[in-house]
């Protein structure tokens, strides 16, 4: 999960609502504390062509015709070299996964997401730390914990969770974990209110390191929003970048 928070630059076609036949080639560059940004490479065919009024929605897929959809969106300049138009636009969100209309539009069913110094405030662990080890032996011992879910209320459920990435080569192998949050809600969330659960988590953190705390990354799940795969139904990650995201 913590290469989700790295800088990245995603190769799309994007437009304006409405005029999906007028597509242009662009890079959405996320990167950890910053504002999503979009440089439009336009070819100049004429003025109304070239400068035609995005909105505050643009829609967009990358080069796995993954959608996304970028929200409360405005240009921040543009430039001309030749033939070609160059536009940079800014937004609020980068909605990965997804195309929506408006950002009112949008409910999450289930929201996932990781907070700095989570792992070390709720204490779980899958490390078995009473392997023995000596000069010659080095034991590490890790089964992965199981998630535990807690009812909240009737409408929300909230989940813990551990993560792990393992890996290595002929030289080494290597097991990290951390920690993530769930909120589940049969109803749905807004966008506005996936920002409050991750601000009431963010204040709780708060207040046992006493320094701010951000969120890491973000993701949400809309029921029937997914693909099937044989005879398995899976559900399509939304990945909500904003620049809140901070890295780990």
């Amino acid at each position: 999960m913590s290469d989700e928070t790295a800088k990245r630059e995603i190769k799309s076609f994007w437009w304006a609502p409405g005029h999906e036949d007028d597509r242009w080639f662009g890079t959405l560059t996320l990167e950890p504390g910053e504002t999503p940004n979009l440089e439009l490479i336009v070819e100049r065919l004429g003025p109304v062509t070239d400068r035609r009024h995005l909105g505050p929605v643009i829609h967009g897929k990358d080069e796995h015709g993954k959608p996304i959809t970028l929200l409360f969106a405005g240009s921040s300049g543009e430039s001309i070299s030749g033939a070609v138009l160059k536009r940079t636009c800014i937004a609020g969100y980068a909605m990965l996964g997804i195309a929506l209309p408006c950002a009112n539009s949008f409910v999450a069913h289930s929201l996932r997401f990781q907070v700095q110094h989570l792992y070390g405030w709720l204490g779980i662990s899958g490390f078995d730390k009473d392997q023995p080890n000596t000069l010659q032996d080095h034991v590490i011992r890790y089964r992965h914990p199981d998630d535990q879910w807690f009812t909240i209320s009737p409408e929300l459920e909230l989940a813990l969770h551990g993560t792990v990435q393992a890996g290595g080569g002929f030289q080494e192998r290597r097991i990290r974990e951390d920690a993530a949050l769930t909120f589940r809600s049969k109803a749905g969330f807004s966008l506005r209110r996936c920002n409050e659960l991750v601000g009431a988590v963010r204040l709780l953190l708060h207040l046992a390191v006493l320094k701010k705390v951000y969120p890491v990354w973000m993701t949400a799940y809309q029921n029937g929003h997914g693909y099937k795969l044989g005879d398995q139904w899976i559900d399509q990650d939304i990945e909500i970048w904003s620049s809140i995201l901070r890295e780990a």
